[in-house]
C-alpha cells in the first residue's frame, strides 16, 4: 500500500512539474519526508495526506486507492 501511495504522489508531482523540494515547500515538510513517502518508506499522516493532495490537485481517494485523479 505505501509503494502505491508513494507512486502516485510521485506521478502527479512530475506531472505538475515539481521538485521533491517544491512538494514539500507548499505541503510544509521536509523534502527529505517526501523522499520517504515517494520511495514507500513512509506513509503521511492524515493532514498531511490532506495538504499534499490540495497541492496536487487530486483528491486524498486517487492517493489512497488510486481512483479518479480529480
Amino acid at each position: 500500500m505505501k509503494e502505491g501511495i508513494g507512486k502516485r504522489i510521485k506521478f502527479m508531482r512530475k506531472h505538475k512539474g515539481y521538485t521533491q523540494e517544491k512538494l514539500a515547500r507548499l505541503a510544509n515538510v521536509t523534502q527529505s519526508y517526501i523522499s520517504a513517502i515517494e520511495s514507500g518508506c513512509r506513509l503521511p499522516n492524515v493532514e498531511v495526506l490532506s495538504d499534499i493532495a490540495r497541492v496536487l490537485d487530486v483528491s486524498v481517494d486517487y492517493i489512497l486507492n488510486g481512483e479518479n485523479p480529480q
